[in-house]
């Protein structure tokens, strides 16, 4: 080592020494680096990601919350009966499908229509306008010649004749996979109506108007044999939890 012209130690080397040299970064410690950024990324994102699906679902939850508001506006109008569950028979008794039903009433409580579908759909698959169904075991429809199966027929369920209202299911998260899509359905062992698109779980609106949001797995326990969660009212005659499968 040497002095140099103005007394600072220089190496022989021309650089300067100690704490003043500089650390080059090798190549492993580059890789190591951004391989624990990876890590973190791979870790982050999905957390993330479920984040946004979790404020998704809440949303939902509002939404059926604001049909439900709608369908009691539109029960009190027509004494305390609810709207058929889907379309093609519009014509009964001059009423029509809850879908389109609730229009009149979203206005009365100041609620936009996009309430109509949930925002999981509107963001994944933009080109459906539906997303919710009812329960289509409130009431049988008009399709079967067999009078045992007619003896059920009832378009138009009237809410003050449901034993437990807070368990039997109105409104829920639907199954939207194809090109023609059902405003009715119902939960099933097999070839399920149910969409469970909120991490597994789905958002039901149950008939006393509270919505509640229930795994896939807790709510096939809760559903096979009609109780606790109820689809089908024991007016409807025999449940049967498996009639495709």
């Amino acid at each position: 080592m040497m002095k140099g012209r103005f007394g600072s130690l220089v190496s022989p080397a021309g650089g300067r020494s100690g704490s003043t040299a500089r650390h080059a970064f090798t190549l492993i410690e580059i890789l190591v680096v951004v391989g624990i950024i990876g890590l973190l990324i791979a870790i982050l994102v999905p957390s993330l990601a479920r984040g946004r699906e979790q404020a998704r679902t809440i949303q939902c939850r509002a939404n059926l919350s604001q049909i439900g508001k709608a369908l009691v506006l539109y029960a009190n109008d027509y004494k305390n009966t609810l709207p058929y569950e889907n379309r093609g028979e519009e014509l009964i008794n001059g009423r029509i499908c809850w879908f389109d039903a609730i229009d009149h009433y979203l206005g009365k409580v100041k609620v936009e229509k996009s309430v109509k579908i949930c925002p999981t759909i509107a963001l994944d698959q933009p080109t459906f306008e539906k997303s919710y169904r009812m329960n289509s075991k409130l009431a049988e429809a008009a399709t079967s010649k067999k009078p045992e199966k007619m003896k059920y027929y009832m378009p138009y369920r009237r809410l003050d004749r449901l034993d437990r209202p807070g368990a039997t299911v109105l409104n829920f998260d639907g199954e939207v996979k194809g090109t023609v899509i059902s405003l009715k359905g119902r939960w099933r062992l097999h070839k399920d109506d149910v969409s469970y698109r909120h991490n597994q779980t789905t958002n039901l609106l149950f008939a006393d108007w509270h919505v509640d949001g229930i795994n896939k797995n807790v709510l096939k326990e809760k559903s096979i044999k009609n109780s606790p969660i109820i689809w089908q009212p024991a007016d409807m005659g025999p449940w049967n939890p498996d009639p495709q499968g």
